[in-house]
């Protein structure tokens, strides 16, 4: 890797300039990248110049001009990341809609986008809806504009045409296709998981994007003939920045597969593009080692397996690197810091990976521990609320400025996003998230974190997943419900957590579930969770 001064120089050219900009010089110069996703579409630079070109001038007559917001609800697909490019193209502000959010949570999200176009595929939506994700009355009021119309549009001529053009120098190309944006417009609005709460509109910019592409590529010393393997949804922030947005940026090639749960796919898709880099959830995680089909041969090109978005547990983990003898790295990021913060990466020169924390902060990020009262800083290993400064963080929340001054602080001139988690630095510089300050709970003055009862609960139980949450008690103020897919003793595990925990932090009651529920992103719907908990105790 080059030295951090040199790193830090590059970083500040580009985030001079926006995402067509930047995409524009790596896609011409880089003719061996190429995108491929699982329905067989396999292009390399020119023709992915072309299809942006092609997309571009074809949106452009659906879209009314002086819309600026156009929400989308696209697959993780070749598609998907081209959709994208063409829109910023056109000097769009691209809505990513979180289709398995529940109905209310979506409606939600179109209104706070003032959105009145859609660009979505007819084959995803009718998948979607043999899911269970029935999206017809929500996306009914708005101009549907279908990508199947581009097959209608792309006749030969315009084709040869395009294929053509992208031949001639790139700074007429930019001319002729790119509307010019500044590096502080948005770029996109993500939306919330609504895992605790109502989704929030979060306002992304083009220097936000560039940035952290640029940070996270030097923090995984990301080479030239690294091919990445991209299963996240484009509405996860992980998901869009990392996996659609980086590739295309930095110019390594990328496979896309719409569905993370589909473990077999992924491993053929590894194998026949020796993939390198995977990134997932550990969610995902478990799921690919449990699936006795997956033969770990076709995972052996991989180098990298990057996870984030939920606490990685250590057996899961050591798991999936003995079964498929791959390392895996965690890494900590928020969607409102475009999203990633910290990340473990390989060794080289220095210990770059820590185990049981998130690695260290991005290059040109700046994470401090404060007192969550008084914002005041605190010392190495002292725990508490985890504070980002950084060009990844976030213009604000979309229509809400008072929730946007909630979490952005102004601390030493520089602005800081209040992440809500409890977490410490160590004398290394490595970050370790201990929980969500929303997951504590107080019983008769005492605290305690839901992850810390949950990682001791897996300890005495094997092969089923665990989530707790609390509810009001008029006793002792809060008491703690567990949800778990698999039979537990539940006289035996009591017994066995008395060694461990405070007594006032075993579960109050145990609820049997099929399965813990989750986002679309693999992460853990903690609302859903506690609503599971209220209904059960109401019977």
């Amino acid at each position: 890797m080059n030295d951090s001064k040199n790193n830090i120089k590059k970083l500040k050219e580009a985030i001079k300039h926006d995402i067509v900009h930047t995409w524009f010089n790596n896609i011409k110069k880089n003719k061996k990248f190429f995108l491929s996703d699982s329905t067989g579409v396999n292009i390399k630079a020119r023709k992915v110049l072309t299809g942006v070109i092609l997309m571009q001038e074809f949106l452009k007559k659906k879209i009314p001009q002086k819309e600026n917001n156009i929400a989308t609800i696209i697959p993780t697909s070749v598609a998907g990341s081209l959709v994208n490019i063409a829109l910023l193209n056109l000097g769009k502000t691209v809505c990513h809609l979180n289709y398995t959010s529940d109905l209310n949570s979506l409606d939600n999200s179109i209104k706070i986008s003032n959105a009145n176009t859609l660009i979505t595929s007819k084959k995803f939506i009718s998948i979607l809806n043999d899911k269970g994700f029935n999206l017809s009355n929500s996306i009914a009021k708005l101009n549907i504009v279908y990508l199947e119309d581009l097959k209608t549009y792309a006749n030969t001529f315009k084709k040869i045409k395009y294929y053509l053009l992208t031949f001639i120098h790139v700074s007429i190309l930019k001319w002729l296709f790119a509307q010019k944006n500044q590096p502080d417009k948005t770029a996109f609005i993500l939306f919330s998981s609504g895992s605790e709460n109502t989704p929030k509109g979060i306002r992304l910019s083009h220097k936000n994007i560039v940035g952290n592409v640029i940070q996270s590529s030097y923090m995984l010393n990301i080479q030239n003939n690294d091919v990445l393997i991209g299963t996240l949804p484009i509405f996860h922030s992980f998901g869009l920045t990392v996996c659609a947005i980086l590739p295309q940026l930095i110019g390594i090639s990328a496979v896309y597969h719409p569905d993370p749960t589909d473990g077999v796919t992924i491993s053929e898709l590894v194998s026949k593009y020796k993939g390198t880099m995977l990134f997932a959830t550990p969610t995902f995680l478990r799921l690919y080692t449990k699936n006795q089909k997956i033969n770990p041969q076709l995972f052996q090109n991989l180098n990298k397996v990057i996870v984030g978005a939920e606490k990685l547990p250590e057996n899961t983990k050591k798991e999936f690197q003995e079964r498929f003898n791959v390392n895996v790295y965690e890494g900590y990021g928020t969607t409102e810091t475009s999203p990633v913060i910290s990340c473990n990466s390989p060794n080289n020169e220095q210990i770059q990976n820590k185990a049981s924390t998130v690695g260290r902060p991005l290059i040109g990020t700046k994470v401090i521990i404060v007192d969550p009262k008084t914002y005041k800083e605190l010392d190495i290993d002292q725990e508490g609320l985890v504070m980002v400064s950084g060009i990844q963080v976030m213009q604000g929340y979309l229509g809400d400025n008072l929730k946007t001054q909630n979490v952005l602080k102004t601390i030493n001139d520089a602005i800081f996003y209040n992440t809500g988690d409890r977490g410490k630095m160590d004398k290394d510089g490595f970050l370790t998230i201990i929980d969500r300050y929303a997951r504590f709970v107080k019983i008769a003055g005492e605290m305690m974190s839901l992850s810390k009862l949950e990682f001791e609960i897996c300890k005495h139980v094997k092969d089923i997943e665990v989530c707790a949450t609390s509810l009001y008690d008029d006793k002792k103020g809060e008491k703690i419900i567990l949800l778990h897919t698999g039979d537990i003793n539940i006289k035996k595990l009591k017994q066995e957590l008395l060694g461990s925990i405070n007594p006032l932090f075993i579960p109050n009651n145990f609820i049997q579930v099929n399965e813990i529920p989750k986002l679309g992103s693999g992460k853990v719907n903690f609302s859903k969770v506690k609503q599971i908990a209220k209904d059960n105790l109401i019977r």
